[in-house]
């Protein structure tokens, strides 16, 4: 759904070269959030083909092209990534007006996530580029939501039948919807998804609609959290991400170190994360010297692109193992589904386990026949995985 490019398609030398590609990425988009004009030395001596396939990789080519503006003319690649990423901001913002619109209408509760209400604290909302819109939603509407979607010129490419996960929404030539029906899923962070279960005031009403609502600043950042987390630990997730922390915190500064959040990050056992990962970012985008550790962290989310790799997904999965006997019982997993994940993606079956051998028969043909090429690519990645232990993230 995402379009990046991915790193290793970029002509990088070896790592010292795709990190100085980084750091003079990062000083770009520092430039920009700052409003600061950046040194039109460095920018000379930039990799501008490396910077600016990076930057698309990792969503901050706007952010980038509006700070590189200030100093020389930009390339044509520049000028169209900000020209695509202003277009987008105006159309994701028009879609999704109609699309509240109609929920307020229509009596369905709804509750803006993510990018549509990070923008708003970026200096130029266009800056913080989306792939999508995320929207909470009372999903005991999930039909009506379905057919107002459709209503709207939408095709329907996800419709659960649980109440975990999301539903997804597409109408040319770009705009996605992801219709939220809970925040976390119960199978692969059951201790979040708990959190989330058992908070009972996370929907704060909004003033002027009768069926909005949005979270407090301090449940936003909880979750802004908890999804990045989410994603750093699947299959990675890249530098946007550590600006929207850096953004955030900038807005609200005291925020993070308030005894209510922390407190709250221990019930979602993600301190050790929080405080790691807040602090590179800090790091980072006001130009502090990190640590060799730091450096090691902040190197993983270069690698990752804006939501992570397969690559990274195969090393997490494998437990970094590559010998033969944790690749099949790769495939065990992939070809077999866990009984306890059945009431989310085949809840007929769940209902009636007499089903099950023909769930493991159907889906490799399934994946044969929609996604052959996203098939042969991951079986392929698979057995040419020969990552070290040990140099995992090296």
């Amino acid at each position: 759904m995402e379009k990046q490019t991915e790193n290793s398609k970029i002509p990088y030398r070896d790592n010292a070269h795709m990190m100085s590609v980084a750091w003079d990425l990062i000083y770009l988009v520092s430039c920009a959030v700052k409003g600061e004009l950046p040194d039109q030395s460095r920018c000379t001596k930039m990799d501008d083909q490396a910077v600016y396939q990076m930057a698309c990789s990792h969503m901050l080519s706007a952010a980038a092209a509006y700070a590189l503006e200030k100093c020389r003319p930009l390339s044509a690649e520049w000028q169209e990534a900000r020209g695509y990423a202003l277009r987008n901001h105006i159309l994701f913002d028009l879609e999704r007006a109609k699309v509240l619109h109609l929920l307020e209408k229509n009596g369905i509760r709804y509750l803006p996530l993510k990018g549509a209400v990070l923008k708003q604290l970026y200096p130029h909302p266009a800056m913080r580029e989306m792939s999508d819109n995320d929207i909470l939603y009372d999903f005991t509407h999930a039909d009506k939501v379905r057919s107002l979607m459709e209503g709207l010129g939408y095709t329907c490419k996800k419709f659960l039948h649980t109440d975990q996960g999301h539903d997804i929404y597409f109408k040319p030539p770009t705009i996605f919807f992801e219709m939220h029906r809970t925040l976390m899923n119960r199978y692969t962070f059951p201790v979040l998804f708990d959190y989330y279960q058992a908070k009972d005031d996370l929907w704060q009403k909004d003033a002027d609609n009768r069926y909005g609502y949005h979270m407090t600043n301090e449940d936003f950042y909880l979750f802004l959290i908890g999804h990045m987390y989410k994603h750093y630990v699947h299959a990675g997730t890249g530098i946007r991400s550590l600006l929207d922390i850096y953004i955030y915190c900038r807005s609200y500064p005291e925020l993070a170190d308030s005894a209510a959040v922390q407190a709250e990050l221990k019930k979602m056992e993600l301190s050790d994360y929080e405080r790691i990962t807040r602090s590179l970012a800090i790091k980072i985008f006001s130009g502090e010297k990190l640590s060799n550790e730091e450096e090691k962290e902040l190197l993983c989310y270069v690698e990752s692109n804006v939501y992570g790799t397969e690559q990274k997904r195969l090393r997490r999965e494998l437990n970094h193992d590559a010998g033969t006997a944790a690749k099949l019982r790769y495939l065990r997993r992939r070809i077999i589904p866990p009984r306890d994940s059945l009431q989310q993606s085949y809840p007929a079956v769940y209902r009636h386990r007499i089903l099950y051998p023909l769930v493991v028969l159907y889906r490799p043909i399934k994946g044969m026949f929609k996604h052959p090429v996203k098939l042969k690519k991951e079986i392929q990645n698979l057995f040419r995985y020969q990552q070290d232990p040990d140099q995992s993230e090296k």
